[in-house]
């Protein structure tokens, strides 16, 4: 997106430079200011509207492929295999011409964000276009409002100047977010490539012990079946022979073998010990790497989401709802909430007693469809709080890994 230097900034400019660049847009507006104080009953055009607007407004109110059937239809050449970044400059170009082309990309812009627009016609003064902006963006609704507000006749030139600001430091935050979301990505791909060599290594221990636990058995079988023959053969013999030494000799070899099927038989307890606990890490690890994967595919559902409306169509929804979310970082409830919005949930917000009462929680738990709490920011009383409070009221709770939006994202898309 491009910026408008001078316009957005609230304080005078600290150099004789900037001070020139801010007094020469102010003068490049001024046409336009003067034609917004006339008040005009009908919305502005594309042309209208100043060309420092047009990339903004171009690349937040229209997708690649939307604007790529638009210059297609106005048949400009090339843009059927031009980048994206071509596109844009060709659609900003377009939007400040007044001709039958320009007129198709206004007009894709009433038809797609007609919904935004008809809320606008009823409002008459800037300072109702300004709260209906500002209701707007903090609900993360801003490509259809952003394009209603501009071209109406009542924005005066101050408040299109604070929605382009805005919009444009948006687009700033959200390529940081979406920056970091695909280190967390590649970081949970390396855990979880690190996991499954793991469990790969712990299920071949399996095999070679539960192997060993059958080569055991065996023997001790095998000693059983001579244990049973020697025991018989003595027997015959002390019946022919039944003097003193000979039951001597039976009783030391059985004494032999006795003490050797009691060594087995601890050794295999040993070995089953073992496997179990093996078994038992297995499911732990597998459970893990399900968690992770989950994770997974939710940033990687999260980053078709914010790549475009298009690619979005594949990225799957999250079932609506109230959820109540306890604990975790109060820095982190913005993006909470703007998952939350983008999902059609309710998300509801408890410290966890840091600031706010455990005595509201039973009023929460009670609002809510299931409540979620990361394990590992949140006090144990807290959380045995919320656990019984669950329990009481038939309310399912999900405890997160981590405070983390991929483990959110995860218990968001939980349908118990």
């Amino acid at each position: 997106m491009c910026s408008l230097p001078g316009l957005h900034q609230r304080e005078e400019p600290k150099s004789i430079e900037l001070y020139a660049l801010n007094k020469a847009m102010q003068a490049a507006v001024k046409p336009f200011a003067a034609r917004k104080a006339e008040g005009r009953s009908k919305r502005a055009k594309t042309w209208d509207v100043h060309s420092s607007y047009h990339c903004s407004i171009v690349g937040t109110c229209l997708s690649t492929e939307e604007l790529r059937q638009i210059l297609v239809k106005a048949g400009e050449p090339g843009v059927r295999s031009a980048s994206e970044h071509a596109l844009h400059i060709a659609g900003v170009k377009l939007a400040g011409r007044r001709d039958v082309a320009s007129k198709l990309l206004n007009k894709a812009l009433e038809r797609k964000h007609a919904n935004a627009i008809r809320q606008t016609d009823r409002l008459t003064t800037t300072e109702e276009l300004r709260h209906y902006w500002r209701d707007a963006f903090e609900k993360g609704d801003v490509a259809g409002p952003y394009w209603a507000v501009l071209g109406h006749p009542a924005a005066g030139i101050d408040l299109m100047t604070e929605v382009f600001g805005e919009v444009h430091m948006l687009s700033h935050l959200l390529g940081s977010a979406g920056r970091a979301d695909m280190v967390r990505m590649k970081n949970l791909e390396a855990a979880n490539s690190d996991m499954a060599d793991a469990i790969a290594r712990q299920e071949k221990r399996l095999v070679v012990a539960t192997a060993r636990q059958e080569t055991l058995q065996r023997q001790i079988d095998d000693l059983q079946s001579v244990l049973l023959i020697e025991r018989a053969r003595n027997q015959k013999k002390a019946e022919v022979q039944p003097h003193q030494s000979g039951a001597r000799i039976w009783e030391k070899r059985h004494a032999v073998e006795k003490a050797r099927a009691d060594d087995l038989t601890a050794t295999l307890a040993e070995v089953r010990e073992f496997a179990r606990a093996a078994e038992e890490r297995a499911a732990k690890y597998k459970g893990l790497v399900e968690s992770l994967e989950r994770e997974n595919n939710l940033i990687e559902a999260k980053l078709v989401h914010d790549a475009g409306p298009d690619m979005a169509d594949n990225a799957g929804t999250a079932p609506g709802g109230t959820v109540l979310y306890v604990g975790g970082r109060r820095r982190m409830f913005d993006r909470l909430r703007k998952i939350a919005n983008e999902r059609e949930v309710t998300l509801n917000l408890h410290d966890g007693g840091l600031e706010d009462s455990t005595t509201l929680l039973p009023a929460s738990v009670a609002q809510a469809d299931k409540v979620v709490f990361p394990v590992d920011h949140i006090s144990h009383s807290a959380m045995e709080l919320v656990k019984r409070l669950c329990n009481e009221a038939g309310k399912p709770f999900i405890p997160m890994r981590t405070a983390g939006l991929a483990s959110f994202l995860a218990a968001l898309s939980t349908t118990n």
